[in-house]
């Protein structure tokens, strides 16, 4: 990207940084110092000066700044940063790149002066100014600042980069008082953090984002940040949130890297950089140079992009002297980062609801049903979208619920692994419906933290005897304690009655997760360094356990607090609800994708034959379908395993329906007679072709029996219309399973009862008409008709026009499509078919459904 002519100009404040490292020995002549490992120092500019070294890379002698000062190490005005640097190798770059091993603190001016520093060049006609202000001086200093926000009428665009979101500086009241419009913002979530912004790292994008524009909007501190006009904040090298306000409304993006969370690379690195949100801020910069406040989206992308190659750079690879690599702010600006993009409900984020709002659902609106198809044949990684994953081991999440949870725990256990003298066990909770796999979850959580070798063992509760029993298990977790390995136990079950006591067994945990220690007759053992794991058996969700009921002087309140219920608690560090694969509550529209998730990781582990090489999981559709659309399995996690073990799939390379278990076996773990339909849905789909094509034809007929000609051959009788029309009919029949997808609904063969029924919004409406006329269009082309007036028999009809064009008609030829499109559901139940929303597992109604539909259809031909 060729930077264009007009100059920037680069202020504030100025920094050198001193990089101590240390080289091989020289070749020894006998002198001492050459055979010893050799001591180096280099300088390189920092701050200011390093923003105005990357800008130089694409603008050159457009950017007007400081002369870094020559004497920068005796320098006394010269504010410097020291830092050790150490080579880590990297294999995909080659060598070894110089990383930061330990930052060495700062120095400046002892006798109070100022070092703020004034430009080299400047020019008061400038289209950027780019301002650096660090917090050492520059910002208070008016003199220092350059004569484009002083003086004269150019009124240029302005980003200014800073760690103070009091925005509280000389500067900051300037810029907000006479530039605000064209004021950029740029500041990390950490610096937030650091001044009392209360927004989560880590845990989900959704809890991030909404985090922050609740601070922006309620938190004091943080009012004249959240009244700037438009502000970036950094999380990390994954993400970033810009948001735009004006006088009525926000318009807040998120830009973040669906795969990751918010610290993920650094944690993942070994060592450490410096000047990757300068770099950022330089590619922002340099795309709003070109393109102005238009392109800031695109800056942000190239700014995370910017950033992430000088994490993955550093110092580069020279053994003799580290730099700052060059070329890499215009290897930046070549492209943008492979980051996602989501509009943020600003409003929703900051009310009640920001608690269930979800990326995933918010991408894929109602098609999470097609999601969850693709991601069992492909899987997450191939299916993105932007759909936020979190990965721990075998264990993968899509809900965000679940990820928040998961990686609250792993946060917690990473923490304490890397604690060599914790007084007591680390104590957590796992609940979730049998079968849910709580067990697997959290100890693929713990196995990925990498730090410490972990031995898991499980204890189940409700099959112990009495406290003595207990003391064995405890004395069994010591044991692995003693061999040096942390230990990952497992308490299952933990909620469970003790000699028809309710919860009778909380109170015989509460001294070794207190003390760390356990009774065992009259000796008290120490249990050492552990992870306690309690997985309820009784209580689905930890909700469902810490509060008993809404009313406080309820039996089962009196009955938790007599069981030392909120002792416990007291003693929980955290908690996860393992949701499993069937829906936890009306509108669980994230199950889908858990179940998804489940059903490929168990083929992959025990059916790997069905894999190809790319990934690719060869599955029948039917069976699929019925995998991923019961409402429910008898057992959860352990249903769909047993379903895939009682199938012949020994040696198999795809699973085709006559692998699936008989009727009577399928019983133990679902509705047969409902998964077998849903297997056979095709197959019963083309046996009623006809009939649904004839419910087509008999709607039109009535439909237009009053406006038209009665001799109309369009208008006859199923069984004495021309084949032609009767064909145009089942296929206009076939296209129903592809229109439905398109809104993320689907149907079924009903095995008992009525078929339910469901409306259509008018938006659904709207884009299923459309896509019928486009089929409509299509068929009639490819069938010889031309655009004319309306005559059957001479093949011509005035209706082959995009869909535009055909709003502007007469006689309403829209409403013929739009009711032919919204009353699907009566043609498909005449048949024997119901139409329900396909993003729930067996269609549960979504909060948005709607009453019947009563209007008839239009029929296929015009």
């Amino acid at each position: 990207m060729a930077i264009k002519p007009n100059r920037i100009v680069v202020a504030g404040d100025v920094r050198v940084d001193e990089l101590s490292y240390e080289t091989p020995p020289l070749a020894s002549n006998g002198l001492r110092w050459q055979g010893s490992p050799q001591a180096r120092t280099v300088t390189v500019p920092g701050d200011a000066l390093l923003l105005a070294h990357f800008l130089r890379e694409v603008a050159h002698d457009a950017v007007l700044t400081y002369d870094a000062p020559s004497d920068a190490p005796a320098n006394a005005r010269v504010v410097r940063a020291r830092a050790e640097l150490e080579p880590v190798s990297a294999k995909k770059r080659g060598g070894a790149s110089w990383r930061i091993r330990r930052f060495g603190g700062f120095s400046g001016p002892t006798d109070g002066s100022n070092s703020a520093f004034e430009l080299s060049t400047d020019d008061a006609d400038v289209d950027l100014v780019v301002l650096d202000d660090a917090g050492d001086g520059f910002a208070e200093t008016p003199d220092a600042w350059p004569a484009a926000i002083r003086t004269g009428d150019r009124r240029p665009l302005i980003v200014l980069k800073t760690s103070d979101p009091r925005q509280q500086s000389a500067l900051s009241q300037a810029l907000l008082a006479q530039h605000a419009d064209r004021l950029v913002v740029l500041m990390r979530a950490d610096d937030l953090r650091a001044h009392g912004a209360n927004t989560s790292r880590g845990l989900s994008w959704e809890r991030t984002v909404s985090d922050l524009l609740r601070q922006l909007d309620a938190n004091p501190a943080l009012s004249k940040l959240g009244a700037c006009g438009c502000l970036v904040v950094t999380f990390g090298l994954e993400g970033a949130a810009l948001v735009r306000r004006s006088a009525n409304e926000t318009d807040a993006r998120l830009f973040y890297d669906p795969l990751r969370a918010e610290g993920d690379y650094e944690a993942q690195a070994q060592g450490m950089m410096m000047g990757l949100q300068t770099c950022f801020a330089a590619a922002l910069s340099a795309t709003l140079h070109e393109g102005g406040l238009e392109a800031l989206g695109a800056g942000v992308r190239r700014g995370l992009r910017a950033a992430r190659l000088l994490h993955a750079a550093c110092f580069g690879t020279d053994p003799e002297t580290p730099s700052y690599p060059k070329g890499l702010l215009a290897e930046s600006l070549r492209a943008d980062a492979t980051m996602s993009e989501i509009a943020l409900p600003a409003a929703e984020l900051s009310s009640e609801h920001r608690e269930s709002w979800s990326i995933s659902q918010t991408l894929s609106g109602a098609r999470l049903g097609v999601l969850a198809s693709e991601l069992v044949v492909r899987g997450p990684d191939a299916m993105v979208r932007g759909t936020p994953i979190a990965k721990f081991g075998l264990l993968t999440s899509l809900d965000r619920a679940e990820i928040e949870g998961y990686r609250s725990v792993s946060q917690l256990i990473g923490e304490y692994a890397g604690r060599t003298n914790a007084p007591r066990p680390l104590c957590l909770a796992a609940f979730g419906p049998p079968g849910s796999g709580k067990s697997f979850a959290v100890t693929q959580i713990a196995h990925s933290q990498g730090r410490t070798p972990i031995a898991k063992l499980v204890f189940n509760v409700a099959e112990l005897t009495s406290p003595a029993d207990l003391a064995q298990a405890f004395h069994r977790v010591r044991d692995v304690v003693l061999n040096g390995k942390l230990p990952l136990a497992f308490f299952d079950e933990f909620d469970a009655d003790l000699d028809g006591r309710p919860l009778g067994w909380l109170k015989h945990f509460l001294a070794p997760m207190q003390d760390g220690e356990f009774r065992d007759g009259d000796a008290v053992h120490p249990i050492g360094r552990a992870i306690f794991v309690f997985a309820g058996g009784t209580r689905n969700s930890f909700e469902e356990f810490s509060t008993p009921s809404s009313e406080a002087g309820s039996p089962e309140v009196a009955a938790f607090r007599a069981a030392k219920g909120p002792d416990f608690l007291s003693r929980l560090r955290g908690y996860v609800n393992v949701r499993g694969p069937d829906p936890v509550y009306p509108g669980d529209r994230a199950a889908i994708l858990r179940r998804a998730l489940v059903l490929r990781s168990l083929l992959q582990r025990k059916v790997p034959s069905l894999m190809t090489r790319e990934g690719i999981l060869a599955i029948d559709p039917g069976v699929l379908r019925a995998f991923l659309r019961m409402p429910r399995y008898a057992h959860g996690v352990r249903s769909m395993e047993a379903l895939i073990e009682m199938s012949q799939l020994s040696g198999r390379r795809a699973y085709e329906q006559a692998a699936l278990p008989p009727r009577d076996q399928l019983r133990l773990h679902v509705d047969a007679d409902a998964f077998l339909a849903l297997v056979d849905r095709d197959v019963l789909f083309g046996e009623s072709r006809e009939a649904i094509a004839e419910a087509i034809h008999e709607e039109y007929r009535q439909e237009h029996v009053r406006d038209r000609d009665r001799d109309d051959p369009s208008l006859k009788p199923w069984g004495e219309v021309d084949e032609a029309l009767r064909e145009s009919n089942r296929r206009q029949a076939d296209d129903i399973a592809r229109k439905l997808l398109r809104i993320g609904c689907d149907f079924r063969p009903v095995t008992s009862g009525t078929p339910a029924m469901i409306d259509f919004t008018p938006e659904e409406i709207e884009l299923l008409a459309e896509l019928e006329h486009g089929r409509w269009v299509e068929e009639r082309k490819a069938a010889g008709w031309a655009q004319g007036p309306r005559n059957p028999e001479a093949r011509a009809t005035p209706y082959l026009v995009p869909w535009e064009t055909l709003r502007q008609m007469e006689g309403g030829p829209q409403e013929w499509d739009r009711q032919a499109v919204q009353n699907i559901p009566k043609i498909m139940a005449s048949a024997g078919f119901e139409v329900y929303r396909a993003d729930l597992p067996g269609g549960e109604p979504s909060n948005d459904d709607h009453a019947l539909v009563t209007t008839r259809p239009r029929g296929d031909t015009r």
